[in-house]
Formats: C-alpha cells, structure tokens, sequence
C-alpha cells in the first residue's frame, strides 16, 4: 500500500526520533521533574501506534534512598500528563546502604490516536532522601508502528 509517495507497511517502523542527554543531572526534590531526556515524534496517520524505549542508570548516594521515573506524554500544545508511573509500572530503584547505581530500562507501546507532534520525556523525583541522580549519556527512542 502507498500513501504520502511513501511505501507505508503495517507492522513496521515508519520513523525513529532518538533523545539523549550528554551529561547527567541531579535533584534533591520528592516532586516529578522534567529531566530534558525526550523525542518528540509526529505520527503519519491516526491508526499508527508509538513504541518507546528508554535506557538509563539511576543512583541515590544515601541509604534509604531512592529514585522515581516516570514516563510522560505531551499531545501538542496540552499539558504533559504521566503515563507510566512508578508505583505501578514506571521505575523506583531503593537502596537500604546507599550509593546503589541500578540500570533501568523502560518500554511502552502508546496509541495516541492523532497526527499532531507528541513528546515523551522521562521525568524523575527522589524517593524518600538523600541526592538523586540520572546519569550521562541515557537515551530514549519514540518509534512509529504503521498499524
């Protein structure tokens, strides 16, 4: 099937946009935070479905600390709304000692229903106390499905 003087296959990657971050960033808030980490993709067609990974390593220098990830979504112009939180299937790494560095990695296939520019960033909180930090170099990868 053609469309857009494009060859368009249900099933498969239409378009990949990837987000990093260069140097890592840190926070001493128990509030959700904006990280900078995000890929903003536009969908060819409402049916597509939007699969996103992330891959991060996470670290809270104080015992009984820890970190909370989340993964947001913003359609267009609308405020960013969480989409995968932490006490349910988002990322909280705890570490009873301290100084625990965890690797995280998240996936999630969305269905945004619209062609209109959507942002994924990952946002984060300390848990509990002590210095959150996101390291160097995480990545997030938003991928359109044809569907």
């Amino acid at each position: 099937k053609t469309t857009n003087n494009g060859v368009y296959i249900p099933g498969h990657v239409l378009q990949a946009v990837t987000g990093t971050l260069s140097s890592g960033i840190s926070t001493t808030s128990g509030t959700m935070a904006a990280t900078a980490l995000k890929a903003t993709i536009t969908p060819s067609t409402t049916s597509s479905k939007i699969y996103v990974v992330a891959s991060m390593a996470i670290q809270n220098g104080s015992a009984n600390g820890g970190t909370n990830i989340e993964l947001y979504r913003k359609i267009g112009s609308a405020t960013a709304a969480s989409i995968l939180k932490y006490g349910s299937v988002g990322l909280q790494q705890y570490s009873a000692g301290g100084n625990n560095i965890s690797v995280g990695h998240y996936s999630y296939l969305d269905s945004p229903s619209t062609t209109s520019a959507i942002e994924y960033e990952i946002y984060y909180s300390r848990y509990s106390t002590g210095t959150s930090y996101l390291l160097s170099n995480p990545q997030i990868i938003a991928m359109e499905i044809g569907a």
